[in-house]
């Protein structure tokens, strides 16, 4: 059992973290929880499903883990890979093209944060742990703050000193009863707004997110077909955005995303593009999204007589019911 702070607080460095922090049982924690994702519930009900349908156990992270003694957060980085995306038809000229966000073509954050979570467990002997990056009814970004991971940044993610916003974050909830890392002090978010500045599709605001104008949320977690007002939100976006995070002054390296010919990607077979995207963060959303993105962005970047010359040439390739009706919402 580590009891020492500043000893797990090296440990968690040498594992890969970049920054460390414990959250410890608080009775006042799900209340604070729980005004917080009233006012979620109030702005976005019905966007993400999973949120409605796991509210309690979002808000009461110790209460449904009654063996956690203790919550260790931590930032991360997920390490550069040769990803396999690269292999994605390339932009051409001429012809409409879609984004994938560079974190993309790193290794996949959420499998690098439970390969890093797990290295620190078996490190401090912990014999029950879960384990939680980005999946599941966990607030990251509230665990984050409370353990004084960092501070909240205008577009609702976690500011750290010298990182930006463009860290991952990770729980481990463990039955050690950890020692509270001292967090130094460290300059807040200096709020000068560019990350509210870099939305193109003003989903940023003094008031917060607005989650079904992000094209983020739009490309990756919103399921279903896509009307005509939302395929013009989405923009050139095949999947992710990070406008917002690598805007930040603090963002130390912002990459460049990756530019995909559309309708090369629409005339690959389901099964290559499953094989391509394996092991990468879109394998998470899938290839459907993928390529009904794809379709969003061809319908926006084309006249009316070329989306009819398209009709003919893309529902051939396209069976899912999803992507059918994204095309029939062209006007």
């Amino acid at each position: 059992m580590i009891r020492d702070a500043t000893a797990l607080q090296e440990l968690c460095s040498d594992a890969g973290a970049l920054a460390s922090a414990v959250v410890l049982p608080d009775p006042a924690l799900p209340a604070r929880l729980h005004s917080l994702f009233q006012l979620w519930e109030t702005r976005h009900g019905g966007a993400l499903p999973y949120i409605d349908t796991k509210l309690d156990t979002i808000c009461d992270p110790f209460g449904h883990r009654p063996w956690a003694r203790a919550a260790l957060v931590i930032a991360f980085h997920a390490p550069p890979a040769d990803s396999p995306l690269r292999n994605l038809p390339p932009a051409r000229t001429g012809r409409p093209s879609g984004t994938i966000a560079a974190y993309a073509l790193k290794e996949d954050y959420h499998v690098a944060g439970k390969r890093i979570l797990l290295d620190i467990a078996s490190r401090i002997g912990a014999t029950q742990i879960e384990t939680c990056v980005d999946a599941g009814p966990v607030p990251e970004v509230e665990l984050a703050i409370a353990a004084g991971l960092g501070s909240r940044a205008p577009n609702c993610m976690v500011h750290l000193d010298g990182a930006g916003c463009a860290a991952n974050l990770a729980i481990l909830f463990t039955d050690l009863p950890l020692p509270r890392i001292p967090i130094p002090a460290h300059p807040d978010c200096p709020h000068c707004l560019r990350c509210l500045q870099a939305c193109q599709n003003h989903a940023l605001s003094a008031e917060g997110l607005d989650v079904r104008r992000c094209r983020s949320y739009l490309s990756g977690q919103f399921r279903g077909p896509l009307s005509w007002e939302q395929q013009l939100l989405l923009h050139d976006t095949l999947f992710g955005c990070s406008d917002c995070s690598h805007a930040c002054p603090d963002d130390p390296a912002p990459a460049c995303a990756l530019r995909v010919d559309c309708l090369a990607l629409l005339e690959m077979p389901t099964a290559e593009l499953r094989r391509t995207i394996a092991g990468t963060a879109i394998e998470h959303s899938g290839t459907t999204l993928l390529k009904r993105n794809a379709v969003a962005i061809l319908g926006t970047h084309s006249t009316p007589d070329e989306r009819n010359t398209l009709r003919k040439i893309i529902l051939p390739l396209c069976a899912s019911p999803t992507i059918q009706q994204t095309i029939q919402n062209w006007p």
